[in-house]
């Protein structure tokens, strides 16, 4: 369904033999305490406030951005968080070898790599 300025709500499906709209992205990703929603059950209120209510409210806000996150998981906080910490340890993974490299190679005792671990 189109928006009157010309924004899409391809969220907004019409069920034709029940006469009821429902929204597709809150029926497919919400939680379990929120299934007896009237938009996600099907209403038969076609009024436009009742689409705008559903469209800002903070079941359908939140509903949407779950949806997003599934859709492109890179670009969530948890992702951006994970990828973060994979590169420290990868740096001092990095570290760590160049020291055990460094070690052997001027043929030192492996117990200097705790030391310079430390």
């Amino acid at each position: 369904m189109e928006k009157s300025m010309g924004e899409s709500r391809d969220w907004l499906v019409y069920d034709e033999t029940s006469l009821t709209m429902f929204c597709s992205v809150c029926r497919q990703h919400a939680s379990e305490d929120a299934k007896s929603n009237s938009f996600i059950v099907g209403t038969k209120n076609l009024k436009l406030e009742a689409i705008k209510d559903h469209e800002s409210s903070k079941c359908h806000i939140q509903v949407k951005k779950r949806a997003q996150g599934k859709a492109a998981p890179e670009n969530t906080a948890a992702m951006k968080a994970l990828t973060s910490l994979k590169t420290a340890q990868l740096d001092e993974m990095i570290i760590l070898f160049r020291n055990a490299h460094a070690i052997t190679q001027k043929r030192k005792a492996i117990s200097r790599l705790r030391m310079a671990m430390q």
